[in-house]
């Protein structure tokens, strides 16, 4: 790994950061004019034509089998549910403000899902 491998990083996390805060800004401003669906529908109808323009251009051959077939259920519905309360949201809070939570996730998913350690007399002889 040189320094171009991280420049390179760099400079695509910074351009992937713009896109996701000028998407949050559209979505905040069409969520008045368009239904929730319609919005779901054209964010991933565009992310699925640069994904299979990505794929075509590198001739890579991808396969769409599961070996787990509920779980990738489960992980669609799951992903519906989130998607959905982030994009309600930002219709709600400022801009800043769901970002810093949506951001901020990983610590509260952490905080719940880690349990507490617990000490008494008999763990500790």
């Amino acid at each position: 790994m040189g320094a171009n491998n991280n420049s390179k990083g760099i400079l695509l996390i910074i351009t992937a950061m713009t896109f996701f805060a000028m998407q949050d800004a559209l979505i905040k401003f069409i969520f008045e004019k368009a239904a929730l669906y319609e919005i779901f529908f054209g964010r991933y109808f565009v992310a699925a034509i640069l994904l299979f323009g990505y794929i075509k251009l590198r001739k890579q051959k991808v396969s769409l089998k599961t070996y787990y077939p509920f779980l990738t259920i489960l992980r669609v519905i799951l992903h519906f549910i989130a998607f959905s309360a982030f994009f309600i949201s930002l219709t709600f809070m400022p801009l800043a403000t769901a970002n810093a939570l949506f951001f901020s996730s990983p610590f509260f998913v952490i905080k719940f899902l880690v349990p507490k350690p617990t000490a008494n007399k008999a763990k500790i002889m």
